[in-house]
Order: C-alpha cells, then sequence, then structure tokens
C-alpha cells in the first residue's frame, strides 16, 4: 500500500521583530498581508536564526504566548540583527492547535495530542544572492 500524503493548513499568523540586545521578548503584531515594514533594515540580511524554545512542547489545554518565543537573527558576518522582521505561520491539523486562537489571540493553543510546526521566515534577503529568505521551522508537540 503506498504511503497516504496529508497536507495540513498553513497559516499566516503573525509578524514579529526580533529583540533587542539584552532583552529576550519577541515584538508580535497581529499579521498584515502587506507584510512587517522593513523600515531601516532594508539592505540588512539575515544568514540565520535560532529559536528557544525548539520544538515546542505542549500538552492539550496549554497555551504558549508567541511573545515567549526568543528568536535571535544573525548577519553575515555573525553579528546580531535587531529588530529583523519576520512572519509567523502555523501548519497544524486544526484539532491539534487552534489555529483560530493563534490569529486572535497570537498564542498557541494545544487541543489535543497532535503534531505540527511553526514556521519562522526572515523578511530580510539571505545575502546568498538568490534572493532567499531564511526560514525555519519548530515543531510543535501536542502531548
Amino acid at each position: 500500500m503506498p504511503p497516504v500524503s496529508v497536507q495540513l493548513p498553513v497559516t499566516d499568523i503573525a509578524q514579529a521583530y526580533t529583540a533587542a540586545a539584552g532583552r529576550a521578548q519577541l515584538a508580535v503584531e497581529p499579521w498584515d498581508p502587506a507584510g512587517p515594514t522593513l523600515g531601516e533594515k532594508l539592505g540588512t540580511r539575515v544568514d540565520y536564526f535560532t529559536v528557544t524554545p525548539a520544538p515546542i512542547v505542549l500538552t492539550s489545554g496549554q497555551s504558549l504566548a508567541l511573545t515567549d518565543l526568543v528568536i535571535t537573527a544573525y548577519g553575515l558576518n555573525g553579528n546580531v540583527v535587531e529588530a529583523a522582521p519576520l512572519k509567523l505561520s502555523l501548519e497544524a491539523p486544526p484539532d491539534a492547535v487552534s489555529l483560530e486562537r493563534a490569529v486572535e489571540t497570537q498564542r498557541l493553543l494545544a487541543i489535543r495530542p497532535g503534531i505540527g510546526r511553526l514556521w519562522i521566515e526572515s523578511q530580510l534577503l539571505r545575502g546568498t544572492g538568490t534572493g532567499e529568505r531564511f526560514r525555519l521551522p519548530v515543531v510543535i508537540i501536542v502531548k
């Protein structure tokens, strides 16, 4: 029997800006299809970023505020890029993680056991010359 492929919905839930040095809290705003403001960061490159916690482990009924994530962006020379604009998207079964609550409250609410991904994508180019942006999936496990 061939493997079954299941398509999970991917929902854009928020735009965010990495925290300033010495301050761990992520600045999160409701998603705007026009995208986050690049402002003074236009021309800045983000090579990669780190995310804590990773993976995100929740029990049914538990929630995690997106502002509790610690995302640190790094430029081409390894320097920290403050206020780097990000797009956050949720890929998860709707019966495992509440998609509506994630959009409205910017919290990940675990409903029942399952697995999904929080996609974090830099809105700044990577600097490789290919026009790509760094994109990182963080696994969400609901026990």
